[in-house]
């Protein structure tokens, strides 16, 4: 026992650490007392019903997120046991990130410095207060770090069952946020000729697996909806924020976020004509609307990296605390500020590494391919303060943890046999 404590006391106190500071956000934000949900969290429980009430994939939500929220109606359909049980699985996702988090930095600093790092993911005020709602950042954000080990772990053994594992959880976090799907692609392409080596694998068992998850549900999908697609959630999405003020610009009017004429026709369409015309209407905008278009992505662009918690806009003071306005207004300036920092030092970090030589992609080259890519992606949605950015608040920190370090882990080593 002793050993244990000695050997894993840096994981134990971050254990610790988290539960503590969940506690303390939640007495100091009352959030046990608020009443107030997300829109998008209503979505997640009506995924949650398709999938477990209906037995079909949901048109919005992927199966497996849909499948992890709604757990709890395997048991009682009470709403409020539902929202219990999502709080208690975004702690323990959110935990093991940070734990995550310190095993990956760890291997590029000191155990002390790692433990730093953890630490300043731990009070991200932003991901913090995510843990306490229905949405699905907080895990997809687990499984996005969790790729990042395993790709550590396999470029550190060059063992083949580490890289296998790391797909794996790729292809499985489609079904957490479409917007991983690319780097699926990224990651084979970079790792084509070990990725051929895993094929031929026992190891190949994992990729099959989850492979065939994702092929059910576009099955399923296109059973019940339509199309052979993950979701709908694109199409909406890119219509109503960034097609949507884009057009408001060229017009001149007020952007008001699903309060307007494009947003009314477009509810009008069966999903599969909606993927229609959201294709056509990026079409139409690039060829007519470009300025106003790349305009409108650059806004998004600032909003998502500037916005502070949006929850603390919303939340009020039930138990009639002396220091709540206080409280809520310190939360509100530290989220927007760790927004503003992390999102800069990602953006410049990202591009300092991969323009560094040697040009060959290494861990750290790797991991600011992601960092980019979720933030250039993010874009298409906007209004949602800090919320597109948190999942990138641990990938920013391992791109400064590896800042100044000598040590290159390349991508390109031959495998041993």
């Amino acid at each position: 026992m002793k050993y244990l404590k000695n050997k894993y006391c840096y994981e134990i106190s971050l254990i610790l650490c988290g539960m503590i500071w969940l506690l303390m956000v939640n007495f100091l934000l009352q959030i046990s007392n608020q009443t107030y949900v997300f829109p998008d969290s209503e979505s997640y429980l009506a995924a949650a019903k398709n999938v477990y009430l209906q037995h079909k994939s949901d048109a919005i939500r992927p199966l497996l997120i849909a499948a992890i929220n709604g757990f709890s109606l395997l048991f009682s359909t009470k709403i409020d046991l539902f929202y219990l049980w999502n709080i208690v699985l975004n702690s323990v996702f959110w935990i093991f990130s940070i734990v995550l988090i310190f095993n990956i930095i760890a291997k590029i600093r000191t155990r002390k410095s790692a433990f730093i790092f953890s630490l300043i993911y731990m009070v991200s005020i932003g991901s913090t207060v995510l843990v306490f709602h229905v949405l699905s950042e907080i895990i997809f954000t687990f499984f996005l770090i969790a790729t990042v080990y395993f790709i550590q772990k396999f470029l550190e053994t060059k063992h083949l069952k580490y890289l296998a594992i790391s797909l794996s959880i790729l292809i499985l976090s489609v079904l957490i946020k479409p917007v991983s799907k690319v780097l699926i692609l990224i990651m084979i392409v970079l790792f084509f000729f070990q990725f051929i080596k895993v094929l031929k694998s026992k190891w190949v068992f994992f990729i099959i697996f989850c492979t065939s998850l994702l092929m059910a549900h576009t099955v399923n999908m296109k059973k019940n909806y339509g199309d052979f697609t993950i979701t709908y959630i694109d199409s909406f999405t890119y219509y109503n924020y960034l097609g949507t003020r884009a057009d408001c610009l060229k017009n001149g009017t007020e952007f008001k976020q699903c309060d307007n004429k494009r947003h009314t026709y477009f509810n009008t369409f069966s999903l599969t004509e909606s993927k229609k015309v959201a294709s056509n209407d990026i079409k139409e905008q690039l060829s007519s609307n470009t300025f106003n278009f790349v305009k409108a992505y650059f806004i998004n662009v600032y909003k998502n990296s500037t916005g502070g918690c949006g929850y603390l806009g919303v939340i009020s003071n039930k138990s009639n605390t002396y220091y709540f306005e206080k409280m809520v207004l310190l939360f509100k300036v530290l989220s927007k500020i760790q927004n503003i920092a992390f999102s800069i030092l990602g953006f410049s970090l990202s591009l300092y590494f991969l323009a560094k030589k040697p040009r060959h992609i290494t861990f750290v080259k790797l991991v600011a391919v992601i960092t980019l890519y979720i933030m250039t992606l993010s874009a298409i949605s906007s209004d949602q303060g800090d919320r597109f950015h948190v999942v990138i608040f641990p990938l920013v920190l391992i791109l400064i943890a590896e800042f100044r370090t000598k040590k290159i882990t390349p991508i390109s080593e031959p495998l041993q046999k």
